[in-house]
C-alpha cells in the first residue's frame, strides 16, 4: 500500500487525481464529488491536498449495465434493467429520507406542543402578575387614603389642643 494513502475505518485518504482514477471520472468531477459530500481534507507533509474518501466511493463507478450492440446501438433490455436498478436505489433513498422527515416532523410536533404549553403557562403567570399588580394598586390607594385621614385627624387634634382647656369645655357644653 502507498505510504501516502492511509486506509482507516472511515475511509481512505486520496488526492483528487487518485479519486478520479479510482472512480473512472475526471479530476474536476472528483473535486466536485469531494466538495458535494464535504469530505474532510488536509495537506500532507509535501503540501499535497488529500481528502478522506469513504470506502464505498473508492471503487470504480458502477457499470450501468447498458451494452452496445454491434451496430453501435444500445441494448434496450440492459438499459431498462439499469434504469430499474436506479429507480429501486432512488426509491430506497426516498424511503430513507421520508423516515428521516417523519422523525424530524415528530420532533417538530413535540417542540410545538412544548411551546404551546409554555405559552399557556406564561399567560397564566401574566394573569397572576396582573391580579397581584391590581391588588397592590388597591392597597397603595387605601394606604394613601388612610395616611390622608390620619393627617386630617392629627390637624384636628392639634387645633383642638390649641384652643386651650376653657375653650374646649365651653365648646363641649355648646355641642361643638
Amino acid at each position: 500500500m502507498d505510504a501516502g494513502v492511509d486506509e482507516t475505518v472511515d475511509g481512505r485518504w486520496m488526492t483528487h487525481a487518485e479519486l478520479a482514477q479510482a472512480r473512472g471520472i475526471s479530476t474536476a468531477s472528483a473535486i466536485k464529488l469531494a466538495l458535494r459530500h464535504r469530505w474532510r481534507k488536509q495537506k500532507d507533509n509535501r503540501g499535497t491536498l488529500r481528502c478522506l474518501v469513504p470506502m464505498e466511493f473508492t471503487n470504480p463507478k458502477q457499470d450501468t449495465g447498458a451494452v452496445t450492440t454491434a451496430d453501435g446501438g444500445v441494448d434496450a433490455p440492459a438499459a431498462v434493467a439499469a434504469l430499474q436498478a436506479a429507480v429501486t436505489m432512488l426509491g430506497d433513498q426516498l424511503s430513507h429520507e421520508r423516515t428521516r422527515a417523519d422523525v424530524a416532523q415528530g420532533r417538530l410536533d413535540d417542540l410545538q406542543s412544548k411551546l404551546v404549553d409554555t405559552q399557556a403557562e406564561l399567560a397564566a403567570a401574566m394573569g397572576v402578575a396582573d391580579r397581584a399588580t391590581a391588588e397592590l394598586d388597591a392597597v397603595q390607594m387605601a394606604l394613601s387614603e388612610a395616611e390622608a385621614d390620619a393627617a386630617e385627624l392629627r390637624q384636628a387634634e392639634a387645633a383642638r389642643k390649641a384652643k386651650g382647656l376653657v375653650a374646649r369645655l365651653r365648646g363641649a357644653l355648646r355641642g361643638e
